[in-house]
């Protein structure tokens, strides 16, 4: 979460104060410069502004690190790589920051099912076990999230 001050000066500070995973307390000082963009069909000026950074945060010493990636067992890795396949197929869909992809789980099964590591029609309870498996393993592993229907790596 961020809080953003604006001085009487024109100068605006904005400070990190709740970064789940990282630093918190960092400041960045900053002032808007408004400029002309272009006239709209009724003939008013558009607007924008940029960012002019005036003071940025210190460097750390020792820069925040992600979570080690715990170990996975060989099955969840071999899942792990199917995911790869599928990301890199043509269901995978950029919607997640930094353009990021992600899969249907039916997209991951079916990369699976491909690989010969599940036969839903054969068997699908024990299927979908071992695919719920999978993904609580990869997971914990630090390797994977996943929302509703979609699944991306970390």
């Amino acid at each position: 979460m961020w809080g953003v001050v604006r001085s009487e000066s024109g100068t605006s500070t904005v400070e990190v104060v709740r970064f789940k995973d990282g630093r918190e307390g960092d400041t960045v000082e900053y002032d808007l410069h408004p400029i002309d963009v272009g006239i709209d069909r009724r003939g008013v000026t558009l607007t924008s502004c940029y960012l002019n950074v005036l003071k940025e945060p210190a460097e750390e010493a020792t820069p925040h690190r992600r979570k080690p990636q715990e170990h996975i067992p060989g099955q969840a890795q071999k899942a792990l790589e199917a995911l790869h396949n599928a990301l890199a197929g043509d269901q995978a869909i950029t919607m997640l920051p930094g353009n990021r992809r992600a899969v249907t789980r039916d997209a991951w099964v079916g990369e699976l099912t491909r690989c010969r590591m599940i036969d839903p029609a054969a068997k699908p309870d024990s299927a979908r076990n071992m695919i719920n498996r999978w993904l609580r393993e990869l997971m914990a592993g630090h390797r994977i999230a996943c929302q509703d229907d979609l699944i991306w790596l970390l």
